[in-house]
């Protein structure tokens, strides 16, 4: 027998109320989606290096980016970034490092701000057919900006939802850099609550292993999973390796690949001062996102990648397979 849905019902006297209570209601309903991988692609890469994650069944592209113009009400940078294609499913990234301004532009003018700023991105969601939008708003610096932050994303999955005729959901995100003050802000503001997917960028630490490491990383789960509700959580993976010298200097994944010598190592994650993901280490962390109950893991980024994805030494490959174990595993557990 199938259950009935609850849904809220509705009067005049408690509309807003209402429509917050339905929108929290929809995203409870769908917020628990198999484990899937979010790959960036930014605009200064060619969409070819988004192939392998097209094609994967379980990932999703990650446009990136556009951002709000200074006073937060329109978008810059529409022409250069990544457009959706009918084989792909791919969110449109708004803001970024460096280009989150705006943001504070369109909190400045409050809920007006907002509004406004969420109706563009939701407009130009759809005039691009993209399957959803994924905020990075670096940084909200205090409570003001993270209640204004979430004030956006309730404005933006409500118009989502007002724009959904065909029964087709478009998805909310948002990325964050992981620190206390971070998943602090994120239970007391419970942005959790009107987004689907919250990307931690799990990388760029200061950890004397590596950026990335596997112990870094062990960290941060331990850190969520003791102080948050993870079923929305997905673990940044990053491309590229840092120099445990210099953190400055840096260089792609690609960039070590190209410049190796000898056989291909699938556990070598150390060339020189260089410290980076190997193979071995983004399947081990596929397996540790998934045992401590996260919604998937991100990729920055997919153009730092050997190319194409079958490759063996490739990273996004071997996530790939990995996560399709995964649902391999779970229709046997039916």
């Amino acid at each position: 027998m199938t259950r009935a849905r609850w849904t809220p019902r509705c009067t005049q006297r408690v509309v807003v109320l209402c429509t917050i209570a339905v929108v929290l209601a929809r995203v409870v309903r769908a917020s628990r989606d198999a484990f899937s991988a979010h790959a960036y692609l930014p605009d200064y890469r060619p969409i070819d290096a988004a192939d392998g994650a097209c094609a994967s069944p379980h990932a999703r592209v990650i446009a990136f980016s556009v951002y709000p113009n200074a006073s937060g009400d329109g978008l810059e940078n529409g022409a250069s970034v990544a457009k959706k294609t009918s084989t792909c499913a791919m969110d449109l990234a708004v803001g970024g490092g460096g280009r989150s301004a705006g943001f504070v532009g369109a909190a400045r003018a409050g809920s007006i701000g907002i509004d406004r700023l969420a109706a563009v991105v939701v407009r130009t969601v759809i005039e691009g057919d993209y399957d959803g939008v994924s905020y990075d708003w670096e940084y909200p610096v205090s409570d003001e900006d993270w209640r204004a932050y979430r004030e956006l994303l309730l404005a933006t999955r409500v118009a989502l939802d007002a724009s959904d005729t065909d029964g087709r959901r478009r998805r909310l995100s948002i990325a964050i850099h992981p620190s206390i003050g971070t998943f602090d802000a994120l239970k007391t503001f419970r942005l959790d609550q009107v987004t689907d997917w919250i990307h931690v960028m799990a990388y760029d630490s200061r950890s004397p292993t590596g950026h990335a490491s596997l112990d870094f990383v062990r960290e941060v789960i331990e850190h969520t999973k003791a102080h948050s509700d993870v079923s929305k959580l997905t673990l940044g993976i990053p491309f590229y390796a840092r120099s445990l010298d210099n953190l400055g200097d840096v260089k792609t994944y690609e960039e070590i690949r190209r410049d190796a010598s000898g056989a291909f190592d699938e556990k070598e994650n150390r060339v020189g001062a260089f410290a980076f993901d190997s193979v071995n280490d983004v399947r081990e962390k596929v397996r540790l996102a998934s045992a401590a109950g996260y919604a998937g893991v991100m990729i920055w980024e997919l153009g730092q990648d050997v190319q194409p994805s079958t490759r063996e030494d490739s990273l996004f490959g071997a996530i790939a397979s990995e996560v399709a174990k995964l649902h391999v595993v779970s229709r046997d557990e039916l």
